[in-house]
């Protein structure tokens, strides 16, 4: 596993979630996220559940690029499920971030298609499992 991290909620400035401490997932029946018909639906359904944990739909409204996402949020058309990392390094005027409760942290990992595998893609693997390797035992020597 290469990262975990507590999910946010992108919203528009003005919208009624963005002055709350947090959002809930049963909130998300309420509002429309993101749809990319372009990433395979069960990638979009692991990353934004289609219901809520109380089995309410989640409306989704279409997006055809991640250029068009942000000023949807901020006009209030949508919200958009995403990563602390994201809400980090992606400000954009008239929208802001809530953290959301119900939702699992996301877990991301690196991976391929072994069929296309590489001369490229084996060394990016190497190394990847080099600097892990070398992370985890730098994590083991420090004093408890």
């Amino acid at each position: 596993m290469i990262s975990d991290e507590a999910r946010m909620l992108a919203v528009a400035v003005d919208h009624p979630f963005a002055g709350r401490d947090d959002v809930t997932a049963e909130d998300l029946a309420e509002v429309k996220v993101t749809y990319m018909p372009k990433i395979p639906r069960e990638l979009m359904d692991a990353f934004i559940p289609p219901r809520t944990p109380s089995g309410r739909l989640i409306p989704r409204l279409t997006v055809h690029s991640m250029g068009e996402l942000l000023p949807l949020v901020a006009l209030g058309e949508l919200v958009q499920l995403t990563v602390t990392s994201f809400a980090r390094h992606y400000r954009y005027p008239g929208v802001t971030y809530v953290p959301i409760t119900g939702i699992p942290s996301s877990r991301t990992a690196l991976a391929w298609l072994t069929r296309k595998t590489d001369i490229r893609i084996e060394a990016f693997a190497r190394t990847v499992r080099e600097v892990l390797d070398e992370a985890d035992q730098d994590d083991g020597d420090a004093a408890p």
